[in-house]
């Protein structure tokens, strides 16, 4: 690929307000972990934590790297103090760390090049507290009735405020823009600073950060935009993530420490923050005289397929990551002197991580030195990639690589190559190797989404290939290509499910006949809850779903969210459509918006410190025993105790990657969220990935099940009421044109241009 100049930098983590901060504690080593607090958690932590397993609804290790202190300084943001009021820091932070990085820059305000700028993010599709604070007021009030039901009176339906709320002078603004999670930061990030470019917002889980620069870089090389902000944010409710990670057993052990790298750690410490970059055309910042921090060299992304579960690493994803990197960057692996490992500290993830390495780098008989970040403030799930590479630009100007601070007992790889005394537990000076200085970055997330940067120090000018560069030495160019345009994309498969048509053939009937598909919601759809303002719409009346064609097993208390199975089986049908092999390198991107439903979890959560205060309000006195069993058949009324598969399906890009899985393809899988346009984001992307000349084909697929409850408050609180409900799954095959031509496939159309 063309380099891609790194000319700003942003960043919000745990104990830093920006990059010089970071670095400092980088080099002093300085630990930003801390337990969390009633400011994390809304309520008394002591209501959670559970080290020994013991509560349905806790968590079993409550220290994590949190943002504490941050306000918004709304200088110079195209936002009203309406817009801004009671806005949650998911897009507080979103913003803040954008503007850092383009007034960095020195872009800010420069109409002329803002309006061809866009935006790429990478964000977690879970709860927010402001979300669920929007969404309390439902299930208290379905508790309400049934106190109502217990004392023949009337019981106050206010759920009781978070602490990170009260003593603000009643219960504070309720911001309406709180209401979409998953693609709305990069639209706010996008009108906050007069951004006239693309805009998206996607999940790939762990790997996000690194996703979003490789698209952004993408955007940039193919024409679509001549400055991109690149970056993510991971600012979910803690209380969500710490039970998540808990129900994974992800944790170390009551008493145990997290030491990524190190033998003895046993698992990680998660975290929160953000951080973005400007990025630029290398040839445009040289012309521009832009000050360069980096070159993004090459990117590679890959999904590890099919062979392991989708919480477990697979060594085989990995390493199509490096090879694809190395090969879009055009240089040796023999060249990069250090690698920002993943490394979160599970004892699975980090020996398979550097098995991998091992590998890929013994190959070419080179041992990098490798280092993880995570061991100052935990692992920053989306966001995570953001502070690696923030490590590496820093180290590599600085001319040193910071200790990572936990290490005792380095872990090794099996051959015992990379790690041990690789492995950097010092303030140390940075290699000194022929050429430019470059490093290795490495982010991988669940369900097997893999991807591997290759950065470099700037050079002015960009020097020819080191001796022992030729092409043939390099990687096999699995990976991105050169960029252009590539021509039209044909449709050689789909297939759909909307409202009450199954298939397509249904649809296609039914559309031909002019038929009405809208009526009133389903009977008992809402599980009981009251349903007087439910919208009329094309529900779906439920769907039929293969789990031994799926590989998942059908247990009735640990099923997937419907959202993703829906997908799965759309998706799969559009592949068996298009005559498509297992094991090609094919892509799939799914648009999406997080399901709201997820929120029954933490209604199910804020049960156990609600309903005492809600009993007291109403004027009933139970026993402690009777208290008890009340709470527990209310919460399994409100939602079940969460299982490992369904926790999973919260997490969005595990639909893209459910599809990859089943079908062994190693082409990177994720979600994408851009309100009504992610279905349109979606296919820009695939028109941009396909033009690169590799992928065989990507899916581009859509779900949304808009008729919960859940997402009917939302869209009241959104000023989006009124509206007919839609609901459905739809997934399209896309083939360039000249390909699906030259081996004669069937083409349901062409897609000419997207813009």
């Amino acid at each position: 690929m063309e380099p891609i100049a790194i000319i700003g930098l942003g960043c919000l983590f745990p104990g830093a307000d920006g990059p010089s901060a970071f670095w400092q504690n980088l080099v002093d080593g300085v630990d930003s972990t801390s337990m969390a607090t009633a400011a994390e958690i809304g309520a008394d932590p002591a209501i959670f934590f559970d080290p020994a397993h013991r509560l349905a609804d806790g968590y079993a290790y409550g220290r994590g790297g949190f943002v504490r202190g941050f306000h918004l300084d709304p200088v110079g943001l195209h936002l009203s103090a309406d817009q801004l009021r009671g806005l949650d820091p998911l897009y507080a932070w979103a913003m803040h760390v954008a503007r850092q990085a383009l007034g960095d820059s020195g872009y800010m305000g420069r109409a002329d090049l803002l309006d061809r700028c866009g935006v790429v993010l990478g964000n977690l599709s879970f709860p927010t507290r402001s979300s669920q604070r929007l969404l309390a007021p439902l299930y208290a009030g379905a508790v309400a009735e049934a106190l109502d039901e217990m004392i023949g009176g009337a019981s106050d339906p206010t759920p009781p405020l978070p602490l990170w709320e009260r003593g603000l002078g009643g219960e504070g603004a309720v911001n309406p823009l709180n209401a979409s999670i998953s693609g709305r930061p990069a639209a706010l990030v996008a009108q906050a600073l007069g951004l006239g470019g693309p805009y998206l917002a996607l999940d790939a889980a762990c790997a996000s950060s690194l996703y979003a620069l490789g698209l952004a870089c993408d955007y940039l090389a193919a024409g679509k935009a001549d400055l991109m902000l690149a970056g993510a944010v991971s600012c979910a409710d803690p209380l969500f993530v710490l039970t998540g990670f808990s129900i994974f057993q992800a944790y170390p052990p009551e008493g145990g420490v997290s030491r990524p790298l190190d033998r003895s750690s046993r698992g990680l410490t998660a975290g929160e923050g953000a951080g973005v970059f400007a990025l630029k055309r290398y040839a445009d910042a040289l012309r521009d005289g832009d000050r360069i921090y980096g070159l993004v060299r090459g990117v590679g992304l890959s999904n590890d397929g099919a062979g392991k579960h989708l919480l477990v690493p697979n060594p085989k994803g990995q390493q199509l990551a490096f090879e694809r990197a190395y090969a879009d960057a055009g240089v040796t692996p023999q060249s990069i002197a250090y690698v920002e490992c993943h490394a979160t500290g599970t004892p699975v993830g980090d020996i398979v991580e550097l098995n991998s390495m091992e590998r890929f780098f013994g190959a070419y008989g080179h041992a990098p030195k490798i280092g993880s970040v995570k061991s100052n403030f935990g692992h920053l799930l989306t966001a995570a990639g953001m502070a690696g590479m923030l490590k590496v630009l820093l180290s590599m100007a600085h001319g040193q690589i910071p200790p990572t601070r936990t290490l005792s007992d380095p872990l090794v790889s099996q051959g015992g190559t990379i790690g041990g005394s690789g492995s950097v537990q010092t303030l140390t000076p940075w290699p000194d190797m022929p050429g430019p200085r470059r490093a290795g970055v490495s982010a991988f997330g669940f369900g097997g989404t893999n991807a591997h940067v290759v950065l470099e120090q700037n050079p002015t000018p960009l020097p020819p290939p080191l001796p022992g560069e030729e092409e043939s030495d390099l990687p096999s160019p699995s990976g991105r290509g050169a960029g252009g345009e590539g021509g039209p994309l044909a449709i050689t498969g789909m297939d759909a499910c909307f409202g009450p048509y199954p298939d397509l053939a249904a649809l296609d009937r039914g559309l031909y006949a002019g038929e009405r598909s809208i009526g009133p919601l389903p009977a008992s759809r809402w599980c009981g809850l009251p349903d007087r303002a439910a919208p009329d719409g094309a529900y779906l009346h439920g769907f039929r779903f293969d789990f031994l064609h799926a590989k998942i097993p059908p247990d009735p208390t640990d099923q997937p969210l419907p959202q993703q199975l829906l997908l799965l089986q759309v998706a799969d049908r559009a592949l068996r459509d298009a005559g498509v092999r297992p094991g090609a390198h094919i892509a799939v991107l799914v648009a999406m918006e997080s399901e709201p439903a997820m929120h029954q979890l933490r209604g199910r959560q804020d049960l156990g410190w609600h309903l005492p205060i809600m009993l007291a309000r109403a004027g009933i006195t139970l026993s402690d025993a009777e208290r008890a069993e009340l709470e527990i058949l209310l919460k399994d009324a409100l939602h079940p105790r969460a299982q490992v598969n369904q926790y999973v399906s919260f997490i969005g890009n595990i639909m893209a990657c459910r599809v990859a899985a089943l079908w062994d393809l190693s082409g990177p899988a994720f979600t994408v969220s851009a309100d009504e346009n992610s279905a349109f984001r979606a296919l820009e992307l695939a028109q941009i990935m396909l033009a690169r000349g590799e992928l065989e084909a990507v899916v581009v697929a859509a779900v949304d099940l808009a008729g919960s409850i859940e997402r009917t408050v939302l869209d009241a609180i959104d000023g989006q009421s009124g509206r007919a409900v839609g609901e459905g799954a739809g997934a399209l095959v896309l083939r360039r044109a000249a390909d699906a031509r030259r081996d004669g496939e069937r083409i349901y159309a062409t897609v000419d241009a997207v813009a």
